[in-house]
């Protein structure tokens, strides 16, 4: 698969740290494993893949369990369900505020309440996506045994609108899926197709469904095939499958296990007791976005021997803490030097740093927290980038269209933290037509997928009518000096490079990745006037 398409959040690092924020590599899945029986010995697996067209975690998901689905064969009954919606169906204005957590609980995912598309279906990523889900449907229905070669081809360059070469790659006639896609008949299959994730409530891209029961944890290449050998352990392929691919394959009850040498041939799981360690979690009891239940819940699953005292941040010994460990932001974790001590310890050493005999977790592993002596910014949005991946452009993606919705562009200001000669040439433009960058980087971020980075700058630059030659000179003469300018800067609001993309709500609320796709709800609780003032907009609009 084509790496810029699957290009991870936060870096490796980030990537790595995922399942401590989230408490998924401690799932049971043995547990789930035999809930999930169902149907008479011998029949075949349900499998149930929901994703959307364009979203890269779909896509790297549908080539993790290529193999696994080709290996079963009959043994498994493999269905591909999208994920949109019929236009008119469902609101897709702002409605009731969801609870404060993550969209997913484990992953990465393409997530949103933000939907569009001008025609009867709507999609995360628009009238595109929608146009390759019901190419992709009715080829499930013309070539049942080819379309996931086509899939799979086309993923590789889903950017190009040349769906056409995949298709003779697979073996399929493109002229008859063109033909039943342009018809009345493209739009019912992708009804059908997509009544499922639906009825189910599925949102993330992907979600996977064994048996009806949803499987908890990212999707990997032998996750699936483990658990059909816990269901059938006499399968075929079984026989080859890894023990383990991640801590979260190895359970045992009162006892921490760790998976070595994950999704090789020889990996094996490794147990031991549980290590007792101390975390103090520091918190302002006034603050309602300040919820530190999910790193709390996750670092028990993690790690069960934690023990958890909760001070609040104004109280004596409260400030006294803050003092000595230079607490900036609430909540904060400080976990005492048994922590080290720990099974897992390795596997999270590059999340948490070390001060005054004890350990922190880095800031960006908190889904939301607030800086501590700053004032309110009421109705303001800052946010933090260092390029254009696809997390970034898509959240970035939802964040315009929901104040284009409501006429609120001005909300939004867009802070560049990149180190490259592209971030060097944005920063550039920023610094020569001010009035002209916001328009310029929307236009980046919209042509990134489609055209890549070099030339999307390139036509923004053209559109905007900015002379790329002084652009290019101020880059090469002053575009490492404004780049550390721009993390200073960055770092001084609360803000470190590490943490891209972030938005920073209120000048005081630090939201960072996992949780940006509820910035709008997070947003309306700090702001409910400007809620208010949402609603009224759009109703007046509808009129």
């Amino acid at each position: 698969m084509n790496p810029s398409a699957v290009r991870v959040i936060c870096g490796i690092v980030l990537v790595n740290l995922l399942p401590w924020l989230h408490g998924h590599a401690a799932e049971d899945s043995g547990g789930e494993a035999g809930r999930a029986r169902a149907g008479d010995a011998g029949s075949p697996v349900k499998v149930e893949l929901f994703v959307m067209a364009h979203c890269p975690y779909g896509m790297r998901a549908e080539a993790a369990l290529a193999p696994t689905v080709r290996a079963f064969g009959d043994g498994i009954d493999f269905r591909l369900h999208f994920i949109a919606q019929e236009a008119g169906k469902e609101p897709v204005s702002a409605g009731p505020l969801r609870p404060l957590r993550p969209l997913r609980s484990h992953g990465e995912s393409c997530e949103s309440g933000a939907v569009s598309g001008t025609g009867r279906f709507l999609s995360l990523h628009g009238d595109a996506e929608v146009e390759e889900g019901i190419r992709q449907v009715v080829m499930m229905h013309l070539y049942p045994d080819r379309f996931y070669d086509y899939i799979l081809d086309r993923n590789e360059n889903m950017a190009s609108p040349d769906w056409q070469t995949s298709a003779g790659r697979a073996g399929i006639d493109a002229e008859r899926v063109a033909e039943f896609t342009s018809g009345a008949k493209g739009e019912t299959l992708f009804s059908e197709n997509i009544r499922r994730s639906n009825q189910l409530g599925v949102r993330a891209s992907p979600t996977l469904y064994v048996n009806g029961v949803e499987v908890k944890g990212g999707i990997e290449t032998h996750g699936l095939a483990r658990r059909i050998c816990g269901l059938d352990s006499l399968a075929g392929p079984c026989a080859s499958v890894p023990v383990c691919g991640a801590d979260r394959d190895c359970v045992s009850a009162g006892r921490v296990g760790v998976c070595v040498d994950p999704g090789k041939p020889a990996a094996s799981c490794r147990f031991s007791d549980p290590v007792v360690f101390r975390m103090t979690v520091l918190n302002d009891t006034q603050c309602d976005l300040c919820d530190p239940a999910l790193f709390v819940r996750s670092t028990r699953e993690l790690f069960p021997g934690v023990d958890v005292q909760t001070l609040n941040v104004h109280s004596r010994q409260g400030r006294k803490l803050a003092d000595r460990f230079r607490v900036d932001r609430v909540p904060a974790f400080i976990l005492d030097d048994d922590f080290a001590k720990t099974a897992r310890f390795q596997r999270f050493a590059k999340a948490v740093y070390p001060i005054r005999g004890s350990f922190m977790p880095r800031p960006v592993l908190v889904p939301v927290s607030r800086l501590m002596g700053r004032k309110a910014d009421p109705g303001r949005m800052d946010f933090f980038f260092a390029g254009t991946s696809p997390a970034t452009v898509r959240i970035v993606g939802d964040l315009a269209s929901w104040l284009d919705a409501v006429d609120a562009r001005e909300r939004l200001r867009l802070h560049p933290m990149g180190q490259d000669e592209n971030a060097f040439s944005g920063l550039c433009v920023r610094q020569i037509h001010p009035d002209r960058y916001r328009a310029f980087a929307m236009c980046v971020f919209r042509g990134a997928s489609k055209r890549g980075i070099s030339e999307a700058y390139a036509a923004c630059m053209k559109q905007q009518a900015i002379d790329v030659e002084r652009i290019r000179r101020c880059a090469a003469a002053d575009g490492a000096a404004l780049a550390a300018r721009s993390r200073v800067s960055a770092r001084r609001a609360g803000i470190d490079p590490s943490m891209n993309p972030s938005l920073l709500l209120d000048g005081r609320f630090v939201v960072t990745s996992r949780m940006l796709p509820q910035a709008r709800d997070l947003f309306y609780r700090l702001n409910p006037e400007l809620q208010d003032r949402d609603r009224t907009y759009m109703e007046q609009k509808k009129k």
